[in-house]
């Protein structure tokens, strides 16, 4: 599992209503329970190092804070207005303030409280560890934490020694692993989802599943229609809550790149100023590669794989277009020039609007779309393929 997905895995909450004060001075429990005022109190025991302030945080991707609030023997608290129940982390550290050596180069789970606010007063208690967290006052966090139980003990046993590994050794072939075991675990994430969705058609953590879900990096066929039954599903009010709203953002956006989908004919200048449709690769298989110039992973974690399999295949049907979501046309040549990328190179200069991307649902606010694999019927077969997913992919139509 790449950075980028793992993040991916806390997509809803950039756009979550929280709105918080740490206060010493709390609302008697029956002024809480008739308003949207919600009040967590946070008692810690045995940590190694017994942090002064901890920060309640409700956006995974900058770990901008919402609050702060001064730990005093081992106790903290905060208070706030809700509208609707919200995933939150309360951890000691400002997330982007860690240096690589404690984040690793996936995860700050030990760091990290995970808490499904709602209305009312609730306890958090860490032991020895921060994510080592009980929750009372809060059904949805009870709900919560049934529903992703597996995905934790699979971060925990799975993940976590392969990042440990990688970051030791920066050895290529965990890299791969942890893509390998990154597309297993999702297999098992959804499975998991799956059941809790069904079973649970109301509840804000479905709302919140399904944002997981469809920021996972590639879904099986039909899976994606699956989820918008889903969604179809939520009572009114948690479609208009911040993650009813992104899910149906994520939806719009992953419907057409879900397998299966029809791609429309498109055309766009080259690099050499010249019009390049997908039509004219007619009876072909083509991997469409997304890319800016800025971004290393697409260098480190696709470039070689894609290079090798259009090498391999070139000659026997495989045919690579490259759409550039770079806005300064001579930055892009450049670095077409020095990666020495083959096959054919698109621009419109509009940078994570182009106009072929938009085709596919790229948004710069969603987890980026690196690849799609066209049959020759037109068809969406595959999407993200990086490593031996690209290679075994190659071999497995080709060969």
């Amino acid at each position: 599992m790449s950075l980028m997905q793992n993040k991916s895995l806390l997509c809803c909450l950039l756009l979550t209503a929280v709105s918080a004060t740490a206060q010493n001075k709390l609302e008697s429990p029956m002024q809480i329970q008739n308003s949207n005022t919600f009040v967590l109190e946070g008692t810690l025991k045995g940590l190694p190092i017994m942090p002064e302030k901890v920060y309640l945080i409700y956006d995974s991707t900058n770990a901008k804070p919402v609050d702060s609030a001064i730990v005093k023997n081992g106790r903290y608290a905060f208070k706030g207005k809700i509208s609707d129940p919200a995933l939150v982390f309360i951890s000691p550290k400002l997330l982007n303030s860690m240096d690589s050596k404690e984040a690793g180069i996936l995860g700050t789970s030990e760091y990290v409280a995970k808490v499904f606010l709602d209305k009312g007063k609730l306890t958090a208690t860490s032991d020895k560890s921060m994510d080592n967290v009980t929750v009372t006052g809060s059904a949805v966090h009870k709900e919560y934490v049934a529903a992703v139980k597996q995905d934790n003990i699979l971060w925990k046993d799975t993940i976590m020694g392969i990042v440990k590994l990688y970051t030791e050794t920066k050895n290529r072939t965990y890299f791969d692993m942890l893509f390998l075991s990154g597309k297993s675990m999702e297999n098992t994430y959804r499975a998991g989802h799956w059941d809790f969705m069904k079973k649970h058609p109301a509840s804000p953590v479905t709302a919140y599943l399904l944002c997981r879900d469809l920021k996972m990096s590639t879904s099986p066929a039909g899976y994606v229609d699956s989820l918008a039954t889903v969604y179809n599903r939520l009572p009114e009010h948690l479609k208009a809550s911040p993650a009813g709203m992104k899910a149906a953002e994520l939806l719009d956006t992953e419907l057409k790149s879900a397998l299966g989908h029809k791609v429309p004919d498109f055309t766009q200048l080259d690099n050499n100023g010249d019009p390049v449709s997908l039509s004219s690769f007619k009876g072909k298989y083509v991997l469409v590669s997304f890319w800016k110039t800025s971004d290393q992973g697409f260098y480190t974690g696709f470039l070689p794989y894609i290079q090798r399999a259009f090498n391999d295949y070139k000659d026997k049907g495989l045919a690579l277009i490259t759409v550039s979501l770079d806005e300064n046309r001579d930055t892009w040549l450049q670095a077409l020039g020095q990666a020495k990328i083959p096959g054919a190179h698109l621009s419109d200069g509009r940078g994570a609007a182009n106009e072929v991307a938009q085709l596919f649902g790229y948004t710069a606010s969603t987890y980026p779309l690196h690849n799609v694999l066209i049959a020759p019927n037109g068809k969406i077969i595959a999407k993200n393929l990086s490593g031996t997913s690209l290679t075994d992919m190659m071999t497995s139509i080709f060969n």
